[in-house]
């Protein structure tokens, strides 16, 4: 069952004024968030509905309007929560996003609004909404900033080699970016790096943990520091 399916339909009525108000794609032309109202899946969830399940294919974005949904993952010391989205933000599978399987459970923890796209639209969407667009990468990226920027710096004589390539692996695998994202996002804490990291040697220590990093593609998705 796809998330489209759960919960209970709703009438679009006022429904592009309330995307207006969201935080994440409400900067939007109007005839942006016109497109996403004509072409998304209005939905309201009850409480204890699972929209993603472990290990199967994550395939749709949804832009929360209300309420509250939460990511639950088991890593073999008991099921925990990793993160929670509210009312104004964006969560599931975006546009340019690397996910493919779920790392653990999403679940509505009170009873939400949601506006679903499955994957199958967002060629469109990239075309008809570039704001929108523009607006969910930078999203994806201040994830992967919050996530790296709670991590230590690599200190020359402290194996900080290794360091990096494993920080650059939480980059390009666990987040899935591609290595000009990747470059944007680990700006920060390579400035903190003793000594810091040029761009030439960055870029070759994140083409080799995208080769030989074992971290699932997408695992920190749904992350958080």
């Amino acid at each position: 069952m796809t998330i489209a399916e759960l919960g209970t339909p709703l009438p679009k009525t006022d429904l592009i004024d309330r995307l207006a108000q969201h935080k994440t794609v409400g900067s939007a032309p109007r005839h942006e968030l016109e497109w996403l109202a004509q072409h998304g899946d209005l939905r309201r969830f009850s409480a204890d509905d699972v929209v993603v399940v472990k290990q199967v294919p994550v395939v749709e974005m949804i832009i929360m309007l209300t309420g509250t949904l939460a990511h639950y993952v088991d890593r073999g010391t008991g099921r925990r929560k990793v993160m929670e989205w509210h009312g104004g933000d964006v969560t599931g599978l975006l546009p340019y996003s690397r996910l493919n399987i779920a790392p653990g459970e999403s679940v509505i923890e009170e009873d939400s609004d949601g506006l679903v796209f499955h994957k199958d639209c967002f060629l469109e969407l990239t075309r008809e909404c570039p704001i929108v667009t523009a607006n969910l990468v930078h999203a994806m990226l201040d994830r992967a900033r919050q996530y790296i920027a709670a991590i230590p710096p690599a200190i020359s004589g402290q194996h900080g080699d290794v360091h990096t390539f494993r920080v650059c692996c939480r980059v390009v695998r666990g987040f899935a970016l591609a290595d000009d994202e990747a470059l944007d996002a680990l700006r920060d804490w390579n400035s903190r790096c003793e000594p810091p990291w040029s761009d030439r040697e960055l870029i070759d220590k994140l083409s080799r943990a995208r080769r030989y990093g074992r971290e699932p593609i997408g695992c920190l998705l749904e992350e958080r520091p």
